[in-house]
């Protein structure tokens, strides 16, 4: 017959202590209703009368002998091309080797 393995003893379970009772919740008192305030009295006087301003004192013509600005012409747009023989390797820009 096998030998049967000794059962380890099992510690004593400590006592919970018990739990105290609860006490009732009072009941809320209703809160009473808030009366309706009356509108508040505000007069119906117009808004005041905002003084029109007088025109500056500083001429029309700030600059009299600046020269005029001349247009700048509109400059097209360079499409884009192609890297076909592969040279930029698809680098974009200017050339960074010096120019004769």
């Amino acid at each position: 017959m096998p030998e049967v393995p000794e059962v380890p003893e099992v510690p004593e379970v400590p006592e919970v202590p018990e739990v105290p009772e609860v006490p009732e919740v009072p009941e809320v008192p209703d809160v009473p209703e808030v009366p309706e305030l009356p509108p508040p009295d505000v007069p119906d006087d117009p808004p005041p009368e905002v003084p029109e301003l007088p025109p500056p004192d500083v001429p029309v013509e700030v600059f009299p002998d600046a020269p005029e600005v001349p247009e700048v012409p509109e400059v097209p747009e360079m499409p884009d091309v192609p890297d076909v023989l592969g040279l930029t390797d698809g680098v974009t820009g200017p050339s960074t080797e010096p120019q004769p």
